[in-house]
């Protein structure tokens, strides 16, 4: 369970430093998902569900609407886990920035 508990631990860090080198900022929004997803399947993730959501938690279409991404996942190593990440949106002279806020997993 140790390594397991390291394996993930190190995952979803590798994930937050990727996003907080701003890999994902000044981009515009039809760039958004991609990018993220993109930086989750650099380390293996592959992705079940992606929401946009709005600062009242609705979910949206539009990035422009949306504050929050939340992304739902599995990993190969890590068995019937599913890993869901949650990243902050905003604009700022009309460019999206994409930063890590939180990271959890759920036993199925």
């Amino acid at each position: 369970m140790r390594d397991l508990d390291s394996l993930i631990r190190n995952l979803h860090s590798n994930v937050m430093r990727e996003l907080m080198s701003d890999v994902c900022s000044g981009i515009d929004g039809n760039e958004v998902i991609p990018c993220v997803k993109n930086v989750l399947s650099k380390y293996g993730f592959n992705i079940n569900s992606c929401t946009l959501m709005s600062i009242n938690g609705e979910v949206v279409d539009d990035p422009d609407f949306a504050r929050y991404i939340r992304i739902e996942a599995s990993h190969p190593e890590t068995g019937n886990l599913s890993h869901v990440f949650t990243f902050g949106l905003f604009k700022r002279g009309g460019k999206f920035n994409v930063i890590y806020l939180q990271s959890a997993i759920i036993k199925k």
